[in-house]
């Protein structure tokens, strides 16, 4: 029998005993499901003294990107609902991860006066995605040199503006899957359903002329065991069937990848 039929018969019963009141509440109820959202899709920019914006509205089927603006010194993003930043940098071209990073997964070394600083690898990107990334450079050599303006970024000797000084800086990565828990209540405050969701972002700066924004959301309704969160001395891990669902469509969502991209080839 399907859950919601068991919901259903349920309530009709509870109904008999404890009234309409109860028959409202466990219908708020919704039966077990998983959403799934992909978004692919680029936009173009406009390249005014140096500085990329947008060059109109930036949006997909479910997110969008409301601002973009980078110059070699200056980055600005914000998408709706997923990412957002503002930063400055010595040298922003020289300092951002590039696909060929993210595909030898490698550690970069960066030389300021008589001092080497490095900026580890991207280590928390999915595997599909950057295999996928891997097989396109091969096909398309120049795109190893497009940014992903969301991964690691190294700012090199920049103005601390709290402690007012220069320092060094190192702008994390956010090029990993983000997980989140949620509920909604019924009458009386009670929960009525549980939402585990995951979603990865890759926003790629391709030929310095689009931003190709790669976005996948899996949210598990009313599913146990859907996240699953093991916090270590030194890490956290997140895993369950939510996570490897959003693999699975990451991997599926590449097709798309590979559209956008060999379309920019031809521009």
């Amino acid at each position: 029998m399907k859950l919601w039929k068991l919901y259903l018969i349920v309530a009709i019963a509870i109904t008999a005993i404890l009234g309409v009141p109860a028959l409202t509440y466990i219908l708020l109820k919704e039966p077990p499901g998983v959403l799934t959202k992909i978004d692919v899709f680029e936009c173009d920019l406009a390249n005014v003294s140096g500085t990329l914006t947008l060059k109109g509205p930036c949006v997909g089927k479910y997110i969008n990107v409301s601002v973009f603006v980078v110059n070699k010194t200056y980055l600005k993003y914000d998408v709706a609902g997923r990412l957002k930043l503002e930063i400055t940098a010595e040298d922003m071209w020289a300092g951002m991860t590039t696909v060929g990073d993210i595909i030898e997964n490698r550690t970069r070394s960066f030389r300021i006066q008589n001092n080497t600083y490095f900026m580890p690898p991207e280590n928390l990107v999915p595997p599909s995605f950057r295999a996928a990334l891997a097989k396109l450079a091969r096909r398309y050599p120049w795109l190893r040199e497009s940014y992903l303006v969301n991964g690691g970024i190294f700012r090199g000797l920049v103005k601390d503006p709290i402690a007012n000084q220069t320092a060094i800086g190192i702008k994390f990565s956010s090029l990993t899957p983000l997980c989140s828990l949620s509920t909604t209540q019924g009458l009386g405050g009670g929960v009525v359903n549980r939402y585990d969701a995951c979603s990865f972002t890759a926003l790629l700066l391709v030929n310095k002329t689009r931003l190709v924004v790669f976005d996948v959301e899996v949210t598990y309704v009313n599913i146990e065991g859907g996240l699953e969160v093991v916090e270590g001395r030194n890490e956290v891990r997140i895993g369950g069937g939510v996570m490897k669902r959003l693999f699975a469509e990451i991997n599926n969502a590449t097709r798309l990848l590979e559209e956008v991209v060999k379309g920019s080839s031809k521009q």
